[in-house]
């Protein structure tokens, strides 16, 4: 149980996040996610930094995975 009072932000993903690969057969991993989170305190620039981030990552890389991210904030 969260205790909505104590939390600021949630944020829910798929697998498809972390496990996309890059060029260097890599994953994204979540610790990258993490890090773009606790960088960043606006949830519309930690939007824009996960896509910016997860795409350049990707590259010219097939996506394998559906990707879902939903993002609150309180």
């Amino acid at each position: 149980i969260l205790k909505l009072e104590d939390i600021q932000q949630v944020f829910f993903y798929s697998d498809g996040l972390p496990d996309q690969f890059s060029p260097n057969d890599l994953k994204f991993g979540n610790k990258r996610f993490t890090n773009i989170v606790l960088e960043n305190n606006d949830l519309m620039k930690i939007k824009s930094e996960i896509i910016k981030k997860w795409t350049d990552w990707k590259g010219d890389t097939r996506q394998l995975d559906d990707v879902l991210l939903i993002g609150l904030e309180f």
